[in-house]
Parts: structure tokens; sequence; C-alpha cells
């Protein structure tokens, strides 16, 4: 007898670099989507700052259950000087709803456990460091102006990223321009302007 079972093997990235959700594939290569029920992860044609093409949202404004949904990828491990690196919009719906949260977290230990860096609060009132345009009851679309980068520095031997959005039933959260980089130490400066 003969038994078979279906399994899904998920490509590992050999190398570190950005997602710009250019392709309407969704999820992207190397990325995939944690989550039960309905899904609420999408991908959009509005684009960072108006460059681009398209991003990742989480619909917030129609998930009334109030889930936690995770757009995760994995990488090669990094060695130390890399950031994790990525643009997003959102708007509250108005202050009787949210808070809507985005946790960012890393793994140095294939997701076995997760080091939070960030937990980004949006509240309804307009308020809230996820927070980029002000609370509207409309179906939020970001305009080239309402977005903020964000960046997080890797620890040494980061080899996932998570990124949990957990509803509060607001309104609607996009991501761009995903990137796990090397970036330049930042060096002192005591050059001034003299009179």
């Amino acid at each position: 007898q003969a038994y078979t079972a279906k399994i899904e093997l998920l490509p590992k990235n050999p190398c570190t670099g950005c997602e710009d959700f250019t392709s309407t594939a969704f999820t992207p290569k190397y990325f995939h989507l944690d989550y039960t029920g309905n899904q609420f992860w999408s991908r959009q044609s509005v684009s960072a700052y108006g460059v681009g093409s398209g991003s990742a949202r989480y619909n917030f404004f129609n998930d009334n259950i109030y889930d936690s949904q995770s757009l995760i990828t994995d990488f090669e491990a990094v060695p130390a000087g890399y950031y994790l690196t990525f643009d997003e919009a959102y708007a509250g719906y108005s202050p009787a709803y949210g808070p809507d949260t985005l946790v960012v977290e890393s793994s140095t230990n294939f997701g076995n456990s997760y080091t939070v860096h960030a937990t980004l609060i949006g509240y309804g009132d307009g308020t809230g460091e996820l927070t980029t345009a002000p609370p509207t009851i409309l179906d939020f679309i970001p305009t080239s102006s309402q977005w903020a980068s964000k960046i997080y520095a890797l620890p040494v031997g980061t080899n996932k990223i998570r990124l949990s959005a957990k509803s509060g039933w607001g309104n609607n959260l996009y991501v761009d321009n995903v990137c796990i980089q090397s970036l330049p130490t930042p060096i002192a400066n005591s050059i001034g302007i003299a009179n």
C-alpha cells in the first residue's frame, strides 16, 4: 500500500533584498501568509510615495472579527549592520473603532521565537505611530504624501521577518518596499556654521 500527502514547500530567499509588490502575484516570491479564516492581506496598485506600482494592504476596514494575520519572509542569516526598512500608510476610521496594530518582529531561529522591534498602533482619533493620514469613514487609499518610512536594526543572525496585523476594525494599512539590507553606520559630525 502507498500513502501520499500534500506538502507545501515554501522557497527560502537565498539573499536579502527588497520587495516592492510590483508583481501582481500575491503573496510575492519568498513571502507567505500565516492566518486562519478569511484572508485580509492582499496586493493593491497604490504604491509608496507614488513611486512604483504596488503595495500590500491589510484590510482592517472589513476585518470585524479582530483577526491577527502575518506577512512573513525568510532569508539567509544576516551579519551585523543589516536593517529592516519599509514604508507604511494608515488612517483610522473614527474614535469609536480601533486601535489597529502592526507588530514588527524578527527571528534568528527560523521562527521558533521572535523579537518584537515595534508595536505600531493606529487609533481611530488619528493618533498613534502607525497613523500617516487623518481618520476617514471612507475606505482609506493613501495619496503619495500619506506614507511614512520605518527602519529597525536587525540582530546578527536574523533569518525571518514577520509583520503581524491585528484588527481593531479601523481602516486600511498599506505596506511597501519591505527591505532587508545593509546600511552604512551613521557617523557623528561636529561640523557647524561659524559666524
